[in-house]
């Protein structure tokens, strides 16, 4: 399969097991807080909260290993990989015990007075809590199986799995209505068993499929590996933490000023924006095996090129579901919630802008890191993000009007976007020219249409669900634009080929029946 075929199928694969995930997920929280009761429900979600903080550091790790196996896969060299892999293994293993020895450290004093729990619900709540040590365990192990997974761009597999754990868990919040049994263990328990689940599917995939996938113990150890791949998590991890910084930051600084009712209406914007990202999120994942692949195999020229087609497409994708949004905002919360929170719909488009203006160079942020070296890269790019909190501070305490923090928020986000183009240019021989010629000009245009197309529907059409004619427009008016403005010749062709064979396989399954 060609390289824009497999990002295309991988795409589709992720934007798909999102969407299926997403509604499962939504379904499952409803009939587990009627099954739990919300004691239960908020116990367990105070206890698995404690330890989900650190769920970016499995992240960060998956990213790191997929990093390098597919680094070393682009050099054509079998052995590297496999002692990557067992040496990324090995410093799983390590992280994971470490995990383990903190929150056990931790559970002394966690439920010694700390945490507000009813003494009659405390033993189960030490036993949930030992059920989630263990899951985020067992979920640091899978890491390294599906990193190898990634950089073979086996995507569909990984969807298939993750759309697997999904229903399972739905399963799960229909089973607990039938348990007689303490739900609250039960639903613990079979969560672990849900996690185990998953290792066993992707661990066994890895070791009959890949050849690379082979344990050979620690004779393989090499602190080598152990040092690139640990400093490469490293950083990822204080990317994530300044945006987790940022975040509840954020939050601490709206309670401070003005009170809790503005607190759930951030949180509300941000589960805007957690929905709305994944449409981005699933192209650069797509594309991020085939950068790394072209840069381990000294292929300079197809990082930058794959890095401004992930630029240019993520943008176009993350707008035709943004600018409806920003231009219904109101509609949207109204049906989704009884009652809105005032400035929700304030907070919610700040973090959408934000988005997209971020999604303009994210692509380059993934060459660097195919690249590597990213210690400067990330601490000049991602510092700025923190630095909303103090600027934010300090124009509410000198009295600046609300909507400051908007512009500080989405300033800071700009800063930090924008500064990677001179960086990169610097430190790694960026085009900016180009980039701005297949990047910002290919995508002005469509937006531009987008919006006035958005603009004319909220003006002239007055109808109780009109948000979904605004979409479908959005949807339409952007892809028709992007194509006939934005894309090169080969993409039309590559289209034209989707569509015809699409139409193919109508016609030949569908209609004949």
């Amino acid at each position: 399969m060609k390289a824009s075929s497999r990002i295309i199928v991988n795409t589709a694969a992720q934007y798909t097991r999102t969407l299926i995930n997403v509604i499962l997920s939504l379904w499952s929280s409803r009939l587990i807080l009627v099954a739990l009761g919300e004691s239960d429900f908020g116990i367990y979600s105070l206890v698995a909260g404690i330890v989900s903080m650190l769920s970016f550091i499995v992240n960060a790790l998956t990213q790191s290993t997929q990093r390098y196996i597919s680094y070393y896969q682009g050099k054509k060299n079998i052995q590297d990989v496999n002692r990557i892999f067992n040496n990324s293994l090995i410093l799983h293993v390590i992280i994971g015990l470490l995990l383990i020895f903190i929150f056990e450290i931790l559970s002394f004093f966690l439920f010694d007075g700390f945490l507000n729990i009813p003494a009659e619900r405390t033993g189960a709540a030490k036993t949930i809590y030992q059920f989630v040590v263990l899951m985020l365990f067992i979920s640091v192990l899978t890491a390294p199986f599906k990193a190898l997974l990634i950089s073979h761009e086996n995507i569909i597999y990984t969807s298939f799995i993750e759309i697997i754990d999904g229903f399972l868990k739905f399963i799960l919040a229909i089973i607990l209505a039938f348990v007689s049994y303490d739900k609250l263990i039960v639903y613990g328990c079979l969560m672990l068993a849900i996690n185990f689940f998953n290792i066993i599917a992707f661990a066994i995939y890895d070791f009959v499929k890949y050849k690379e996938c082979r344990i050979i113990g620690l004779k393989s150890f090499d602190f080598r590996y152990i040092k690139e791949i640990f400093s490469f998590t490293g950083w990822i991890i204080y990317h994530s933490l300044c945006i987790v910084g940022r975040t509840q930051g954020l939050a601490l600084v709206i309670n401070k000023f003005y009170s809790t009712l503005l607190n759930a209406a951030y949180g509300i914007g941000i589960q805007v924006s957690g929905a709305v990202n994944f449409v981005s999120s699933s192209l650069g994942n797509a594309i991020n095996p085939q950068l790394v692949k072209s840069e381990g195999a000294n292929n300079r020229e197809h990082v930058w090129n794959l890095a401004r087609l992930q630029c240019k497409y993520s943008f176009l994708l993350l707008s035709a579901v943004t600018i409806p949004i920003l231009f219904e905002m109101n509609n949207i919360l109204s049906v989704w919630l009884k009652v809105v929170p005032e400035k929700a719909g304030f907070f919610a488009s700040m973090i959408l802008i934000a988005a997209l203006i971020n999604q303009l160079t994210d692509g380059l942020g993934s060459a660097k890191h195919a690249i590597g070296n990213i210690k400067t890269f990330v601490l000049i790019t991602s510092t700025p993000k923190l630095l909303v909190i103090p600027t934010v501070i300090l124009c509410l305490y000198y009295g600046a009007p609300f909507y400051s923090l908007a512009l500080c928020y989405i300033g800071a986000e700009a800063l930090s976007a924008f500064i990677r183009l001179p960086l990169l240019k610097h430190t790694d021989c960026l085009d900016i020219q180009k980039y701005i010629k297949e990047v910002i000009y290919k995508c002005f245009l469509p937006v531009l249409l987008t919006v006035f197309a958005c603009s004319i529907v909220v003006i002239f059409v007055n109808l109780h669900l009109r948000f979904l004619f605004t979409f479908i427009t959005s949807v339409i008016v952007l892809f028709t634009s992007t194509y006939f403005f934005s894309m090169n010749s080969t993409e039309k062709n590559k289209v034209k080929s989707i569509f015809l064979f699409i139409i193919g396989f109508f016609q030949k399954h569908i209609c004949r029946h």
